[in-house]
């Protein structure tokens, strides 16, 4: 990648680097082992392991290099992530993601510490910005419901937490196991129809309380549906049913009877449009994180 666009990368994508993981030591300097494996992680651990679950993410997917459209989705995000109960600094940012066809991967992703992705694939298939909403919403959802560190610890993926002691800071090699764990149970593990149904709910919830349309996420799938059945989207290009979630029949008619009375709330597709029009040319694979630093323009109810 040409030097400009490196540093670009470096000041605007709001993601850690694959140098992250020599870079935290002074980070896990703050961290302690959990002495149960049940324990919550504490604020320090769970953005630690998030930070390099997302490394780990952004270096198998690639991220896309657009400073403007990926400050959109910042803000976009962050707007819903204020309807969020716990307070975690929430990070969004836009991944390559491609099959080995070629066709790129319909689908979001939400990683412990607030790290939340949506696929190039999902943008190019939504019609209006409350759809984005949506989506990032479900997966602020999960990070507020720590649905991902819940599942992580019922299988003992975070071994280094069961040890004895609650002295000995975990260093970069444990977090790069801990990534690891992470990013197969994001990938390729059977999510908990539970917190499944809870992420749709809240995640409803709280693009409506921002001020989206709360049938954002619903319609999204829809257009999902309809596209499946011609073959423009197959269950190999998303993650969004199938293997790793609930049949998108399901989702669609719980989120139908969630919304049924529901009304108001903007779906600002003109502004969707216009934001997302110019298409990135190249990606990053594993950029600097950067703060956004312009506050999100929250929409305005009907």
């Amino acid at each position: 990648m040409r030097k400009p666009q490196i540093a670009t990368a470096l000041l605007l994508i709001a993601f850690c680097s694959a140098t992250t993981f020599a870079q935290l030591g002074s980070v896990m300097n703050r961290v302690k082992k959990a002495s149960d494996t049940f324990t919550p992680w504490t604020p320090e651990q769970e953005n630690a392991i998030g930070q390099a679950s997302a490394a780990k993410m952004i270096h198998v997917m690639g991220l896309i290099e657009d400073p403007a459209l990926n400050k959109y989705v910042q803000d976009v995000g962050s707007t819903v992530a204020r309807q969020a109960s716990r307070p975690v600094q929430y990070h969004f940012a836009i991944l390559e993601a491609k099959t080995p066809a070629g066709r790129y991967t319909v689908s979001a992703f939400a990683l412990p510490g607030g790290y939340v992705f949506v696929t190039k694939g999902a943008l190019d298939h939504m019609t209006d910005e409350s759809q984005l909403a949506g989506v990032l919403a479900h997966e602020i959802a999960h990070v507020d419901g720590r649905h991902l560190e819940k599942e992580i610890q019922k299988k003992k993926a975070k071994a280094w937490a069961a040890e004895e002691g609650t002295s000995k800071i975990p260093g970069p090699s444990e977090l790069k196991n801990m990534a690891n764990d992470i990013i197969n149970e994001t990938l390729l593990t059977q999510v908990n129809p539970k917190d499944e149904d809870e992420a749709d709910k809240k995640g409803t919830q709280f693009a409506s309380g921002a001020g989206y349309d709360p049938t954002g996420l619903k319609r999204f799938l829809e257009i999902l549906q309809q596209e499946s059945q011609t073959g423009k989207v197959t269950p190999q290009d998303t993650k969004l049913w199938g293997a790793t979630h609930p049949p998108i029949g399901e989702r669609i008619a719980k989120l139908s009877a969630q919304t049924s009375g529901a009304s108001g709330g903007q779906t600002l597709p003109d502004r969707f449009k216009t934001s997302t029009a110019v298409k990135p040319a190249t990606t990053a694979a594993a950029a600097t994180p950067a703060k956004s630093t312009t506050p999100p323009a929250t929409p305005t109810k009907k």
